[in-house]
């Protein structure tokens, strides 16, 4: 296993055990400043009336509920290459919003269990970082997206300069206060590898080339340095 796989495992293994614990989305909050329900709505809206939705990276299932109740008669898939956050996702959903289609797969963004052109919209909402390879998750995303689909990624880019300075600051203190205040101490080490993520992370203008690769429309919505939601349409033949 090489250093990039052995990161995804440990993140993966991580974002299990806060979301088992109840820690995983009260501490997005107060790292947010309540504010990441706002920028998942935001998301949510650039798919515009796709019915099928994937959302990709789906973990625990909070972006999967605002897309029920924002798409009701949607057919939403979820991925996730976690059965545990697969379930605890499922789980969530039926509990809120019962109506809805939901089809869970179990799967990496690099090989997506579905057919060519099967959903109109995909979201990839804080997970598209932890791809093992992002030009094969894209390709992916494309592949299975139909000929005016949608994606929208909302995630940390790897910033440059002054950038990368504020983001490392703000893992070191403001996230270590979110974990204090969401009761979460004993948990405050699994944060640690998500720092990791983002250097490894493409920067703006990489994701930005590589979307442009593979979609006709580009657009890059800025909320902060190292935070951005990135939209592409229409994935080229």
């Amino acid at each position: 296993m090489n250093s990039r796989e052995e990161l995804w495992s440990e993140v993966v293994a991580s974002i299990e055990d806060l979301a088992v614990h109840g820690c995983y989305e009260k501490v997005n909050k107060y790292m947010s400043l309540n504010t990441v329900n706002k920028l998942r709505v935001k998301t949510i809206r650039l798919l515009g009336d796709s019915q099928r939705v994937l959302d990709a990276g789906c973990g625990p299932g909070t972006s999967s509920v605002l897309i029920a109740k924002m798409k009701p008669h949607a057919m939403l898939y979820l991925l996730d290459p976690s059965l545990k956050m697969l379930n605890i996702a499922v789980k969530t959903l039926t509990q809120t919003v019962n109506s809805i289609d939901v089809r869970p797969l179990v799967g990496r963004f690099e090989r997506i269990p579905l057919r060519d052109n099967e959903v109109d919209g995909i979201t990839a909402m804080f997970s598209f970082r932890d791809a093992l390879d992002f030009e094969e998750a894209v390709a992916e995303f494309a592949r299975v997206l139909g000929e005016n689909g949608k994606l929208a990624i909302l995630d940390i880019y790897r910033p440059r300069r002054l950038g990368r300075i504020i983001v490392g600051l703000y893992f070191r203190i403001i996230v270590p206060i979110a974990v204090m205040l969401s009761r979460c101490a004993a948990r405050i080490t699994k944060y640690t590898d998500f720092l990791e993520t983002i250097n490894v992370m493409l920067t703006k203008e990489e994701l930005e080339d590589l979307l442009s690769k593979y979609f006709e429309k580009i657009v890059t919505y800025n909320i902060a340095p190292g935070l951005a939601i990135f939209y592409a349409e229409s994935p080229k033949p």
